[in-house]
C-alpha cells in the first residue's frame, strides 16, 4: 500500500510512472480475484487473509476512486478528464468507452476495485467465516443524500460562493483526497469529481449493490438520483449553462441509468425514459447526448409494459438522434445514434404504437443522402440505413410497404453488386427477406433482385436465407416467377447441391419441395437439364455403398423424395438414368428399390414424415404391373413383403383426407438464423398450394386397390400366386380388411 501510494504521489510531477500503477495495480487485482487465498485454509493463504484486512481494503478503495478519473495530471498540464471533455465531448466519450485497462490508470484501478468489491475475507482470522469489506462502504457513500444534493447544486449553478469550509465538510471522500486536486482546480470541482467517482463504482458494481445490506437501487432513484437528475436538466435548459461548469454528474447520472436499467421503475414520477431523451435533445454537450443513447437504448426493453412511456418520447427522440448524428464526427457515435433509432421503431411496432406519417418521412428522407455520404470508415453508416428501412417496412406493413421500393430496392443491388459493400450482404439479405414476406403478390420488380442469387450463392454463408428467400418467391410468383428465373434457379441450386452440410441441405428442400409440388413436371425438367437430379442419384448410390464421405441419411432423403415427386410426374424418368457405376458396384433399379424401402423409417422422422413416406409408398406403388419399367417391376416384387409392409403402415396413420401430411419444414435455429420470419402469410400461401399438391390430391387407397385388382391379369397366374406367397398372411388380411372399410 506504501508502494501504491508513493506511485500515486509521484503522478503528480511525471506521468512516466504510469505504465508501473497499471503494471501495480493488475497485480493486486489478480492476486485479490484468486479465490484459493481467501477460501483454503493453508497457512500461506491466511497469511494474505490478514494482509489484506478490511482497513486495508477501505483504504485501497479510497485511493481507487481518486484514480477513476484524470483530474490530477501532472504539474502545468491540461491533459486532464475535464479538459479532455471541455475540449472534445465526443472524442472523450469515444476514448472513456474503450478505455483498457493495459493502457489506461483509471481503467486499472476500476478494475482493482470490482475484484475488492467481490472479495469476501475472513473474518478475524477464521476461512470460514467471511464477509464483504468495500459494499457496505459504498452503499453507505451513496446514502449520503445531502452531499449529492450540494453537489448538484454546485453544478446547476444553483449554489454559488459557497463558503469552502462547508464544502470541505461535505466531501465524501474525505479532505485528503482532494487536496491534491485543488492544486489543480476549485474545490468545487473537486466535489463533484468525487460524486462522479462514486457514482462510477456504483455501476461498476451494478447488480451486487441491489439487495446488499437492505439498499434498494429503486427507491435510491425516487428519493435521491432521480430528484437529482430532474432538477440538473431543468437547470441546464433555463440557463442553458451560464455557469462554467460541465455537465459531469448529469452525465454521469444517466450512465448510471443505463447500467442499472433493470433494477429502475421504468414509471417513476420521474420518468427516467424521459428525463434521457431530455438529455437527449439538448443542444450542447455532445457526450452528454451520446450517454443518453446508452440509457434510452438500455431502458427500452422495460417500455413493454408500459408502452405509453415509449410513445410519448418517439416524437422527439427520432428527431434528436438524427440531429446528434449530424453533429457527431466519429462513426461508432453516429452509427449508435441509428441503431437506436431502428430499435425505436421496433419497439414501437412491437407494442402496438403509432408513428405519424410526418414522422415517417422525416426518417425515411436523410436516409438516401447518408447512404451517398457514407465513404471511408463511414461506410458502416450503410448497414444502419439498411436496418432502419427493414425496420420502417415491418412496421408500415404489407400495404405500404412497396412505397419504399424506389429507395430500398437499388440500395438492396448496390449492397450486392459493390465490392466495397461486401460486409453488408447479411444486412441487405435481412431487408430483402423482410420486404419479401410482406409482398401482397409476385412483383416482377422485387423479383429482379433474384438476379443476384447466383453470386451470393457462391458464398455458402448465406444459403440458409438464400433458400428461404428462393422458396418464398416460388410460392408467391408461381409461373411467373419459373418464366422469368428458371435459369437463375439453376445457377442457385448448381453451387449449392451437393457442396452444403446436412443442416444447409435441410433448407434446399425447401426449394426443391416448393418447386416439385407447384410444377412436379416442369420443376423435375428444370433439376435434370442441369445435372442437379444426377447428383441426387449419385449420392443415392454412395449412401447405398457405404462409401466414406456419402451424405448422410437425413440428406439422402430429401433427395430421394425430390427423385419421387419426379417420377410420379414423369414415369419413365428414372429409365435411362441407371444403373451408376462405382467401384463399390451398380446402382441400379434394384439397389434403388432398395434404398427406398431400407429408408422408409428414416423418411418418416419429423413432422412432415408422413408427407415423405405417402411419396415413396406411391411411388413404390407405381412400380408395380403395369409399369414402364420393367427392371423397376422385377425390384418392387422382389421387396413385396417389405413394401406392402409399409403400405398397411400408411393406410393405418394417414387420416382418409390427408389432412395429418404435414408440409415439409426447416425449424429455425437461433443460432443459425439470422432472419426474422413473419410466418402467418407464409403458413396461408402454404396451406393453399399444400392443397394443389398431386399427393393431396390423390387417393392413395383408391390407388392400392385398383393396383391390387390389376395385378393378377399383369402377372398371370402362377406369377400372381408366387407374389402373394411372399406376403405374409397377417399382413394380407390386415390389408384387405382396411381396403374393404
Amino acid at each position: 500500500h506504501s508502494s501504491l501510494m508513493t506511485v500515486v504521489e509521484k503522478r503528480r510531477t511525471s506521468s512516466s510512472n504510469d505504465f508501473v500503477m497499471i503494471s501495480f495495480l493488475t497485480f493486486l487485482g489478480n492476486v485479490i480475484g484468486t479465490q484459493q487465498y481467501s477460501e483454503d485454509a493453508e497457512p500461506a493463504n491466511i497469511l494474505w487473509v490478514n494482509f489484506f484486512n478490511p482497513q486495508l481494503m477501505l483504504s485501497l478503495s479510497h485511493t481507487l476512486l481518486r484514480l477513476f478519473n484524470n483530474q490530477e495530471g501532472v504539474d502545468g498540464d491540461d491533459d486532464t478528464d475535464s479538459h479532455q471533455l471541455k475540449d472534445d465531448p465526443e472524442a472523450f466519450f469515444q476514448w472513456e468507452l474503450q478505455r483498457s485497462c493495459d493502457e489506461d490508470v483509471g481503467s486499472a484501478a476500476q478494475n482493482l476495485f470490482l475484484a475488492l468489491v467481490e472479495a469476501e475475507f475472513a473474518v478475524q482470522s477464521v476461512i470460514q467465516d467471511r464477509e464483504k469489506v468495500v459494499l457496505p462502504w459504498l452503499i453507505d457513500l451513496l446514502g449520503n443524500v445531502a452531499s449529492q444534493r450540494l453537489a448538484v447544486e454546485i453544478e446547476g449553478g444553483m449554489s454559488r460562493n459557497i463558503d469552502a469550509e462547508i464544502i470541505r465538510q461535505a466531501v465524501p471522500l474525505g479532505a485528503a483526497h482532494h487536496t491534491s486536486v485543488t492544486q489543480h482546480g476549485s474545490i468545487e470541482d473537486a466535489f463533484v469529481m468525487q460524486w462522479d467517482a462514486i457514482y462510477t463504482a456504483a455501476g461498476l458494481v451494478g447488480a451486487m449493490l441491489e439487495g446488499h445490506s437492505g439498499f434498494d437501487f429503486g427507491s435510491w432513484f425516487e428519493n435521491c438520483l432521480g430528484p437529482n437528475l430532474s432538477l440538473l436538466l431543468q437547470q441546464s435548459g433555463s440557463q442553458q449553462q451560464h455557469h462554467s461548469y460541465l455537465p459531469v454528474l448529469q452525465r454521469r447520472i444517466i450512465w448510471l441509468v443505463s447500467c442499472t436499467a433493470n433494477h429502475v421503475n421504468i414509471s417513476s414520477q420521474f420518468n427516467p425514459l424521459g428525463m434521457a431523451v431530455t438529455a437527449l435533445s439538448r443542444p450542447d454537450d455532445v457526450c452528454l447526448r451520446l450517454t443518453a443513447v446508452q440509457a434510452v437504448d438500455a431502458l427500452l426493453p422495460y417500455c413493454e409494459d408500459t408502452p405509453h412511456l415509449l410513445h410519448s418520447i418517439t416524437e422527439a427522440s427520432i428527431p434528436a438522434l438524427f440531429r446528434l448524428a449530424n453533429d457527431c464526427d466519429e462513426v461508432e457515435s453516429r452509427s449508435s445514434c441509428l441503431d437506436l433509432l431502428s430499435n425505436i421503431i421496433t419497439y414501437v411496432s412491437c407494442t402496438g404504437g403509432l408513428l405519424s406519417t410526418e414522422l415517417l418521412n422525416s426518417i425515411v428522407a436523410p436516409l438516401s443522402t447518408i447512404w451517398e455520404n457514407a465513404d471511408g470508415q463511414n461506410l458502416l453508416l450503410r448497414r444502419n440505413v439498411l436496418s432502419i428501412l427493414a425496420c420502417v417496412a415491418s412496421f408500415v406493413g404489407p400495404d405500404e410497404a412497396t412505397a419504399l421500393y424506389p429507395l430500398a430496392l437499388p440500395l438492396i443491388d448496390d449492397s450486392f453488386g459493390r465490392e466495397e459493400n461486401v460486409f453488408l450482404v447479411d444486412e441487405a439479405l435481412k431487408i430483402w427477406w423482410v420486404l419479401l414476406q410482406l409482398s401482397k403478390g409476385y412483383d416482377p420488380l422485387l423479383g429482379k433482385l433474384y438476379l443476384r442469387a447466383p453470386a451470393l450463392s457462391k458464398d455458402l454463408e448465406h444459403v440458409k436465407v438464400l433458400m428461404r428467400i428462393t422458396e418464398y418467391y416460388i410460392i408467391l410468383g408461381k409461373e411467373d416467377f419459373l418464366n422469368d428465373h428458371a435459369t437463375t434457379i439453376q445457377a442457385v441450386l448448381c453451387n449449392i447441391v451437393g457442396e452444403v452440410s446436412p443442416r444447409g441441405t435441410a433448407y434446399v428442400g425447401l426449394v426443391l419441395e416448393a418447386l416439385l409440388r407447384l410444377f412436379p413436371s416442369e420443376g423435375g425438367n428444370l433439376l435434370d437439364s442441369c445435372g442437379i437430379t444426377d447428383k441426387f442419384l449419385e449420392a443415392c448410390a454412395q449412401n447405398y455403398f457405404v462409401i466414406d464421405s456419402c451424405d448422410p441419411d437425413r440428406v439422402i432423403v430429401i433427395y430421394m423424395t425430390a427423385l419421387a415427386r419426379i417420377s410420379l410426374a414423369n414415369p419413365t424418368f428414372l429409365q435411362n438414368k441407371l444403373p451408376i457405376t462405382l467401384q463399390a458396384g451398380s446402382f441400379g433399379h434394384s439397389q434403388l428399390v432398395d434404398l427406398f424401402v431400407k429408408r422408409f423409417q428414416v423418411a418418416g422422422n419429423g413432422a412432415h414424415g408422413l408427407l415423405f413416406e405417402s411419396l415413396w409408398g406411391m411411388l413404390l406403388l407405381s412400380f408395380y404391373p403395369p409399369s414402364h419399367t420393367m427392371t423397376l417391376t422385377n425390384a418392387v416384387l422382389e421387396k413385396a413383403h417389405e413394401i406392402f409392409g409399409a403400405f398397411v403402415y400408411l393406410l393405418k396413420n394417414v387420416n382418409r383426407d390427408g389432412s395429418n401430411l404435414l408440409s415439409y419444414e426447416v425449424e429455425c435455429d437461433d443460432d443459425e438464423e439470422k432472419i426474422d420470419r413473419d410466418t402467418c402469410a407464409y403458413d396461408v400461401l402454404l396451406q393453399e398450394q399444400a392443397a394443389r399438391d398431386k399427393l393431396h390430391s390423390s387417393n392413395f387407397r383408391h390407388q392400392l386397390t385398383e393396383k391390387l385388382n390389376g395385378l393378377g391379369a399383369a402377372l398371370g397366374n402362377d406369377d400372381y400366386g408366387r407374389f402373394l406367397s411372399t406376403l405374409d398372411s397377417t399382413m394380407l388380411q390386415q390389408l384387405q380388411e382396411m381396403l374393404a372399410n
